[in-house]
């Protein structure tokens, strides 16, 4: 079994036993976080985001290095096209056991690790990418391991793309509640999988002094809203417009609004003190 540095062993234990098990061919993790509803509105918000992203790899040329930092059961499979190699880490055996069920004909390897100590040498990557992942360990200091070696990993002018939740979303004022009721008792989530999304500030602050950030909304709805909300009725139909067109609109401003942003990297050429 891999060494736990400062990533969370509560985090691989749910994964291992549940997260990444299927039940009637579905995995776990998909039916508690995924998308249960996938209308039209929804699909231009997603699409909107991963071709900025998509997009933003493509401008490093033609076939990348690519790195996924805790790809689970579940790894990024439109990052393929792009990549000559893929590489996916994650803690979790059973996880990357569904990852390899997926994995297609990309040169590809999955290695198991724990993302705040990655096995690779600096410079081994033209492109990071890392997705609701930050959040699952349980402590600022592992997830600013975890920032530095994504930062590390990746070579000078490569780009990495970190995805974390918002801990404050001024759109849901119940999340946005009950996230300072747990920053004020200090508490990172009390059921199995732990939780703690520090702000989006915070992540680009950590990893300014390796390069020029951006950070972008790419995501506004949670998954509560994802889940209960219907695009096909009345009231829902005018949420996710709204929601669509703040998207759209304002893809930088509407980060303090929305519950997930994307935190973009480009190496700078120099190593950071």
């Amino acid at each position: 079994m891999v060494q736990i540095h400062q990533g969370t062993e509560r985090t691989r234990e749910f994964y291992d036993s549940v997260g990444w098990k299927e039940q009637d061919g579905v995995l776990e993790d998909r039916r508690l976080f995924g998308v249960r509803e996938d209308g039209p509105i929804r699909k231009r918000m997603h699409a909107r985001s991963v071709d900025h992203l998509l997009n933003r790899f493509r401008s490093l040329g033609d076939g990348l290095r690519i790195l996924e930092m805790g790809c689970g059961g579940t790894p990024e499979t439109r990052l393929f096209p792009l990549a000559s190699h893929y590489t996916g880490v994650d803690f979790s055996s059973t996880g990357l056991e569904a990852a390899a069920k997926v994995a297609g004909e990309v040169p590809h390897d999955f290695v198991q690790a724990d993302i705040t100590q990655l096995p690779f040498e600096d410079g081994t990557f033209d492109a990071v990418y890392c997705a609701h992942v930050l959040y699952h360990i349980d402590t600022p200091e592992g997830q600013r391991a975890a920032l530095r070696e994504g930062c590390r990993v990746v070579r000078p002018g490569g780009i990495v793309a970190f995805i974390i939740a918002n801990p404050f979303p001024l759109l849901f004022p119940i999340r946005l509640g009950r996230r300072i009721v747990a920053s004020v008792l200090k508490r990172g989530g009390s059921g199995a999988l732990p939780y703690l999304p520090m702000t989006p500030a915070w992540y680009a602050r950590e990893v300014s002094s390796f390069g020029t950030t951006e950070v972008r909304c790419s995501g506004m709805a949670s998954t509560w809203f994802n889940h209960h909300v219907s695009e096909f009725k009345p009231f829902g139909r005018l949420a996710w417009t709204t929601l669509d067109s703040i998207h759209r609109r304002f893809p930088m401003g509407s980060v303090r609004f929305g519950n997930y942003a994307t935190i973009f990297l480009r190496r700078s050429e120099t190593t950071p003190s």
